[in-house]
């Protein structure tokens, strides 16, 4: 069986409204599932794109709300973990939303 992904990824522009926004076009155009990229400071801290990437670091908070609009839009939500605790934010994620439309 084949899924789409639409990878949101870096694209929202760090502003919530627009991620949410993409979530539910995705679901909207047939996406079975929306990614985003998970990194910090330490990650992009070598990158040209520093200035613009910095405001679209996904923190837990951030990431549990797009968790549950996914879910409002019962469309599953992915991540691309960059860095070693991101690992833990999905461990904690996944756990906490079972049964949701979580697809780490």
């Amino acid at each position: 069986m084949t899924k789409i992904i639409s990878e949101i990824g870096v694209n929202w522009q760090g502003d919530i409204r627009i991620a949410k926004e993409m979530i539910f076009q995705s679901k909207r155009a047939g996406a079975d599932l929306v990614k985003f990229q998970l990194f910090n400071e330490e990650v992009i801290k070598g990158s040209k794109y520093k200035a613009e990437l910095t405001s679209q670091i996904i923190d837990y908070n951030t990431l549990e709300e797009l968790v549950y609009c996914a879910g409002q839009n019962t469309i599953s939500i992915g991540v691309t973990p960059m860095y070693p605790e991101a690992f833990d934010i999905i461990k904690h994620l996944s756990k906490s939303m079972e049964g949701s439309c979580v697809d780490f």
